[in-house]
């Protein structure tokens, strides 16, 4: 005898319902994979992320805020400023070149105009 499914087709006497085609398995299966894999890959791209800003001179505090920002590009472009020398020390340098013929006059008056315009 034939009768209805809950969706309403007719069923023989062999058939049976499992209420989910087969391939909705396979579906689902290959969806939680997929999610498991992006979570492992976000997780080593935050911590990898937050290392290279320790290891370019950041503090735990500055790395985990680079990590969370997401940014991998601002983590590998992460780098503590150099602490400026002083204009006077730079002028002499510029000097020093100048006087050993390393650069020329022109060049070490613009030098030294960019210095006196930094300060």
């Amino acid at each position: 005898m034939v009768s209805p499914n809950p969706a309403g087709t007719l069923m023989g006497p062999g058939d049976t319902d499992t209420g989910m085609p087969a391939i909705m398995g396979f579906f689902f299966f290959v969806f939680i994979v997929v999610v498991i894999a992006s979570i492992v890959v976000a997780l080593l791209k935050f911590s990898r992320t937050r290392q290279m800003a320790i290891d370019k001179g950041a503090t735990e505090d500055e790395a985990l805020a680079v990590a969370l920002s997401g940014d991998v590009g601002t983590a590998a472009a992460f780098v503590k400023p150099a602490t400026a020398r002083p204009a006077s020390e730079r002028m002499r340098e510029v000097r020093a070149l100048q006087s050993q013929g390393l650069i020329t006059d022109a060049q070490a008056e613009a030098r030294v105009a960019e210095i006196l315009k930094s300060i």
